[in-house]
């Protein structure tokens, strides 16, 4: 019986872990940081499929900060340096204040100006 109840949770353990988030920085600043869950990484072309965790720090009150956290699915085409998001749940002060799920967007522009874009380049290996 201690076998079974051994092997059990040992299997267990293991599936757990086989489904859990590998997450990885590809961008850190003193405005933020990006990391790519890498067990939700593919490719397929020019196409790269991934999950992402976006932590900016945004202006509040003057003296003070809060953070904007943001769980983000999307497609970023490498070619036409376009991204499409698939859901999206955003957080202010560790409250999810907006769930999104739904088909996906339109193709969008990856702004030069912003931190998505060196998230990009080094998911589509133009760093």
């Amino acid at each position: 019986m201690l076998r079974i109840v051994l092997f059990a949770s040992i299997l267990g353990g293991v599936l757990t872990t086989a489904h859990a988030a590998r997450w990885e920085s590809v961008y850190a600043s003193p405005v933020g940081s990006i990391s790519v869950d890498r067990s939700a990484f593919s490719k397929d072309g020019p196409l790269v499929s991934t999950a992402l965790y976006i932590k900016l720090q945004t202006p509040d009150t003057l003296g003070s900060t809060l953070y904007d956290e943001r769980f983000v699915t999307l497609t970023i085409n490498c070619d036409t340096w376009q991204y499409t998001m698939t859901s999206e749940s955003f957080s202010l002060h560790g409250k999810r204040v907006r769930d999104w799920q739904g088909g996906p967007t339109d193709d969008t522009d990856i702004d030069p100006d912003k931190p998505l874009e060196q998230a990009a380049k080094a998911l589509c290996g133009k760093s």
